[in-house]
C-alpha cells in the first residue's frame, strides 16, 4: 500500500473491493511505523478536506473490520500528537479521521501511556476576500491570506515556535536573544527560520509550493522534491517546488521587498494566479479554451487598493485573453 490508497481509504474514495484489501493489509502491518508515517502525511493536509460522512464512514468501518477480526488499533505512539490535533479539528471545524482514530485508539490503551497535558491548539483562519493580520505570543507578525489557516499550540509556543501553516501568509519572524529557531510545517515541508521576513504559498490546488525571501534568512525541506534536499535561502530569492514533478527553480530578483497588499507573481502559472486572485476578491475566476493556456507563465505584481477588475484586465492584457463576465460573482477567460 501507498500513500494515496490510504488517503483513499480514509477519504471514502475507493470501492468495496479496494476497501476490503486496505483494511486487511492494515491489520496484517498494525505494529508498522510506517502506518504512522503514512497518518501524519495525512493529518497534515486534513485542513482542506471536508466530505465528513465519507471519512467518518471509513473509519467506522475500519474498527469494525478489527472488532470482526479480533485486532486492537494500538495508542502507544504519537499518543500527544493525535490528542492535539483531534482539538485542532474540532476547533477549525474540519474533518476528524486519523485525527479521531489516534485519539480513540489511545483511549484503548490509555493505561500503557501517561496522558500528557492537554495541548491549547489556536486556529486562525481567514476567509476568501480578505487578509488578517495576526500578532503571534513571540510577537511575530503573520498576514494570513485569503482562505488560509494557521495553527499553534499556545502551550508550548514560548519553548518551541512551531505554526502549522494551511494556504498563503507573510511572516516577519520576531529573532529572540538566545536564537530561538521559528519552524514553520506546511505541505509536509520544514520552513526553519531565525529573524526574516518572507512569503509561503502553500494551497493544496496550486501547482507548484512557494518561498520567496525578503530579508534573513530561511532553510527549506521540501517534501515534493524527488530526493531529500535542504535548501538554503537568501534575500531577494524565490524558490518553488513542482508537486507533481519535485522539480526545484530557484529565481533571484533584486531589489524586491514586501509590500503591505502588494502581490508578486512571478514566473507563475496563469492557473496558480487564478486561484490566488480568486481567493483575494471572493470570485470564481475560470479558464475556457484549453488546457495548456493554464500552465502559461507569467510575471504580474498586482498593487494594494487594485479592483478586481483592474487585476484582470492586467492579466487579458498579458495573456492576450477576452474576458467574460456573466454575472457578478464570476469572471471566465477565453
Amino acid at each position: 500500500m501507498n500513500q494515496q490508497q490510504f488517503d483513499e481509504y480514509f477519504m471514502g474514495q475507493c470501492d468495496d473491493n479496494a476497501a476490503h484489501r486496505f483494511e486487511q493489509w492494515y491489520m496484517d502491518n498494525i505494529d508498522n511505523p510506517e502506518l504512522d508515517r503514512m497518518s501524519l502525511s495525512l493529518l497534515e493536509r486534513m485542513s482542506v478536506y471536508h466530505d465528513t460522512d465519507a471519512a467518518r464512514d471509513a473509519y467506522n468501518r475500519l474498527c469494525k473490520f478489527a472488532k470482526e477480526t479480533g485486532h486492537k488499533i494500538p495508542g502507544n505512539r504519537f499518543f500527544g500528537y493525535h490528542r492535539a490535533f483531534y482539538k485542532f479539528v474540532a476547533a477549525a471545524a474540519v474533518v476528524l479521521v486519523v485525527f479521531g482514530m489516534g485519539w480513540l485508539t489511545s483511549r484503548v490503551a490509555v493505561d500503557e501511556v501517561a496522558e500528557p497535558a492537554a495541548p491549547q491548539l489556536v486556529s486562525i483562519y481567514c476567509p476568501a476576500g480578505c487578509d488578517k493580520e495576526v500578532v503571534l505570543p513571540d510577537s511575530s507578525t503573520i498576514v494570513i491570506r485569503p482562505d488560509s489557516r494557521v495553527v499553534y499550540d499556545r502551550l508550548t509556543f514560548g519553548e518551541n515556535r512551531k505554526l502549522y501553516v494551511y494556504g498563503d501568509i507573510y511572516c516577519e519572524v520576531r529573532p529572540t536573544a538566545d536564537h530561538q529557531p521559528f519552524d514553520i510545517e506546511c505541505q509536509g515541508s520544514t520552513i526553519q527560520v531565525l529573524g526574516t521576513k518572507f512569503d509561503v504559498r502553500s494551497h493544496d490546488n496550486d501547482t507548484e509550493f512557494e518561498v520567496m525571501l525578503y530579508e534573513g534568512s530561511v532553510k527549506l525541506n521540501p517534501r515534493f522534491a524527488e530526493e531529500d534536499c535542504s535548501i538554503v535561502m537568501s534575500p531577494g530569492e524565490i524558490v518553488k517546488v513542482n508537486k507533481v514533478n519535485g522539480n526545484i527553480s530557484r529565481t533571484r530578483v533584486d531589489g524586491i521587498g514586501h509590500n503591505t497588499g502588494t502581490d508578486y507573481y512571478i514566473d507563475c502559472t496563469l492557473n496558480d494566479v487564478l486561484a490566488a486572485l480568486g481567493r483575494k476578491y471572493d470570485r470564481s475566476i475560470t479558464i475556457r479554451g484549453g488546457e495548456e493556456i493554464g500552465h502559461h507563465r507569467i510575471f504580474a505584481i498586482f498593487s494594494e487598493g487594485e479592483s478586481i477588475e483592474e487585476a484582470i484586465k492586467t492579466l487579458s492584457t498579458l495573456t492576450d485573453l477576452h474576458v467574460e463576465r456573466p454575472d457578478s460573482m464570476h469572471y471566465i477567460l477565453m
